[in-house]
């Protein structure tokens, strides 16, 4: 069997991006025949499909292209808590940003039940208010938004939901980022 001549960057992506020590102790003591590694070659690092092949999801960027153009076309929310018991007993509060002015509104709440209140008293503020309708509405997807009578409010509304994928906070980080400064504050 001829033997084959290659660099140490060659042989890793043949052998399917193997570590570089295994490759070259393969070598040395004659597991493979027909491979030999050019003398002095090393890989080059970092090998760019070994480090994509290892991440585990997507890169998530800090920023964003896109902004709403439109005061209310879109609005970030989130529930934090379960915290300990304010001085007007609430355990929760909700926070809506607005994605065009960031301008943030705040509710304290006893209990998660309280959301559709919530959400549909500051609907109807922030529509008088602006004179123009909300458009959609971006959350975590926490049961307190899934809830058939807010849904169904959304709905009647003409608001358009947008849930964010499972066990990613940072697609809903204008509402998580506000928490935390908020929390901070406190």
């Amino acid at each position: 069997m001829p033997t084959a001549t290659a660099d140490l960057t060659t042989w890793h992506r043949r052998l399917g991006h193997l570590n570089a020590d295994a490759v070259t102790l393969m070598e040395a003591k004659g597991m493979v025949t027909g491979m030999e590694i050019t003398k002095g070659s090393t890989l080059v690092m970092p090998c760019e499909l070994c480090l994509k092949g290892k991440q585990t999801q997507a890169e998530i960027r800090k920023t964003t292209d896109t902004r709403a153009d439109v005061v209310l076309s879109h609005i970030f929310s989130d529930v934090c808590g379960r915290m300990s018991t304010s001085h007007k007993g609430f355990n929760y509060f909700i926070t809506w940003i607005d994605d065009k002015s960031r301008k943030t509104f705040v509710d304290g709440i006893k209990l998660k039940s309280e959301v559709v209140g919530c959400l549909k008293t500051f609907v109807e503020r922030a529509e008088i208010e602006t004179g123009r309708c909300v458009i959609s509405l971006r959350s975590d997807g926490g049961g307190e938004y899934i809830a058939g009578k807010l849904q169904q409010y959304l709905k009647s509304k003409g608001i358009r939901y947008e849930i964010t994928t499972p066990d990613t906070p940072q697609h809903n980080g204008v509402a998580e980022r506000m928490n935390q400064t908020l929390l901070d504050k406190v």
